[in-house]
């Protein structure tokens, strides 16, 4: 039963968040200058009739109210200029799926790598690894995608210049779309605006932590192996520091879509940016809040269950 009403907080706090990000996000994008119909080129003219059809007349309260009367239906409306008529919710499922499996990777990485770094620094005293990925990690996306992109473009010219090897069907990046443009963008999320340091960092202090306890102390001093200790003593952090990226990884997919010329979410919401899409911005923010959220919930109950100290504190 205890259980039961930690869950229930839990679903609670997801749904009261929810709320809250559309309800911001609706304000950010209301109050900004300018609106759809500015693009069209009889704006003037068809301004009237547009602002009723679109939902872009009234109080922002009386906008808000119809947007959640929408959403409750499970109707996302349909893009205003983007794709004219075509339903949020179809033009989201696509892009999604590549955005997430690009972030799903990311995060894979970043962890592993850290783990990996972490674990070197001390139970092995090499600290060479670290220092070389903080040195990376310090480039934001855009800075660290555009050096990769330039270096490897250079470089491969230069190979096919002396005919050292043929033209691959990767070349020029981001041009044409590959396997190989998709993994530069899961190294390039992964690895920068600090994500891997950060993480490294948080791994370096749970080893530390682990590395000094009596119980591992002991076993050490028995010869005995300590990886099913550290294992299960990681694995909780480890999926609560994924949980805590995600947000960040999420607002960096903007900027690195467009650097790689990937089109997921992340180029979604700058192209209805520009042109003032609200509905398209709203399927956008809405995804990534359900995302954000859900995972948040679902590290909760998975918290719930794998640690005893935290089901024992919520009773």
């Amino acid at each position: 039963m205890d259980l039961f009403f930690a869950l229930a907080r839990a679903t609670g706090t997801m749904l009261v968040t929810l709320f809250g990000a559309i309800t911001l996000a609706f304000a950010l994008i209301s109050f900004a200058p300018g609106d759809a119909i500015d693009s069209l080129p009889d704006s003037l003219e068809s301004r009237a009739s547009l602002e009723q059809e679109w939902n872009l007349a009234g109080s922002y309260g009386s906008r808000l109210v119809r947007l959640f009367s929408d959403l409750a239906a499970g109707d996302l409306q349909t893009s205003l200029v983007l794709k004219p008529g075509q339903p949020v919710d179809t033009m989201l499922w696509s892009p999604a799926l590549t955005s997430l499996t690009i972030l799903s990777l990311a995060l894979l990485l970043a962890v592993f790598t850290s783990m990996a770094t972490g674990a070197s620094s001390v139970f092995l005293k090499r600290s060479a690894p670290a220092r070389l990925l903080s040195i990376f990690s310090l480039l934001p996306v855009f800075l660290f995608g555009h050096i990769l992109i330039t270096v490897i473009n250079q470089f491969t010219w230069m190979l096919i210049q002396g005919e050292s090897i043929a033209r691959p069907s990767w070349f020029a990046l981001p041009v044409e779309s590959s396997l190989f443009r998709t993994w530069l963008a899961v190294v390039v999320l992964a690895g920068a605006s600090a994500s891997v340091a950060e993480m490294h960092t948080s791994f370096h202090n749970i080893f530390n932590e682990i590395r000094n306890s009596d119980y591992v102390l002991a076993t050490m001093g028995r010869g005995g192996s300590i990886t099913p200790h550290v294992f299960a003593n990681t694995l909780v952090p480890a999926v609560s520091l994924c949980v805590q990226r995600i947000p960040v990884l999420l607002s960096s997919m903007v900027i690195l879509e467009r650097i790689f010329n990937i089109q997921g979410v992340g180029a979604l919401f700058w192209y209805a940016a520009i042109q003032r899409d609200y509905p398209v911005l709203m399927g956008v923010c809405l995804l990534s809040s359900v995302v954000i959220i859900v995972t948040r919930w679902i590290l909760q109950i998975f918290e719930l269950f794998v640690d005893p100290r935290i089901r024992l504190a919520t009773t």
